[in-house]
């Protein structure tokens, strides 16, 4: 199979993909629409996968046709970061699902005390 066809992986380390040391790049970029930290983790979330990397890399050139392809046919992602620096991406098919995702991500740190209600509104 051509290189071309499949989603590359690294590691052992900070990134499981190629894709998600792509949009972990970005994301330093201030590409994120949201974010948020707590207990030495970091969430974000970035909508439109066709869109985030418009003003970066308009053609997704450090992408394999594959990555390209899956990343600007989904509706975002949401990002994560642990407290040991390994870093995390879930790309959603829909809006609905990614905001029903983070979502739960902000309720659950709520719930965890994360943060005071009145620091997110």
């Amino acid at each position: 199979m051509s290189d071309q066809n499949e989603i590359r992986t690294l590691g052992p380390g900070k990134f499981s993909t190629v894709l998600d040391q792509y949009i972990y790049n970005v994301s330093l970029d201030g590409g994120c629409d949201n974010e948020v930290s707590a207990f030495d983790q970091w969430y974000g979330v970035m909508y439109d996968g066709m869109s985030i990397f418009r003003d970066r890399d308009p053609f997704c050139a450090e992408l394999n046709d594959a990555e390209r392809e899956m990343l600007t046919e989904s509706a975002g992602a949401i990002l994560f970061e642990d407290s040991q620096g390994f870093f995390y991406v879930d790309l959603y098919d829909t809006r609905s699902e990614i905001e029903r995702a983070w979502s739960d991500i902000i309720d659950s740190l709520e719930e965890d005390g994360a943060f005071d209600d009145d620091e997110w509104d």
